[in-house]
């Protein structure tokens, strides 16, 4: 869809492929918390503790904080958020006309 938009070319592979792994690297950590919710009814995965009992953010928080923040960076490269298409005079993307709006999104 970018090709075919002019969005993206062969150079653009690095970024394409930097974006593709931020997401990737998003997703596993927020499977990862949701398993981890499962198991831990109290601070739904968000809390670990060391040894010693102290409390502190989970590790996959800041993974996955810093893997979200890496994807919408590179997607605003590729036009590929509501404001950067806008930003940028790029239409929207169609929408499936039926079923649910979001078919097609995840």
């Amino acid at each position: 869809m970018l090709a075919s938009m002019g969005v993206i070319t062969p150079l653009d592979r690095g970024a394409l492929a930097a974006l593709c792994m931020a997401f990737s690297r998003m997703t596993q950590a927020e499977r990862a918390l949701a398993h981890a919710a499962a198991h831990d009814k109290v601070s739904g995965g968000l809390v670990a503790h060391a040894v010693n009992g102290v409390a502190f953010q989970s590790p996959l928080v800041g993974i996955a904080n810093r893997a979200a923040a890496l994807y919408l960076k590179c997607a605003r490269e590729f036009g590929c958020t509501p404001a950067s298409r806008a930003s940028i005079g790029m239409p929207d993307p169609s929408l499936p006309e039926k079923g649910d709006r979001t078919e097609g999104y995840f």
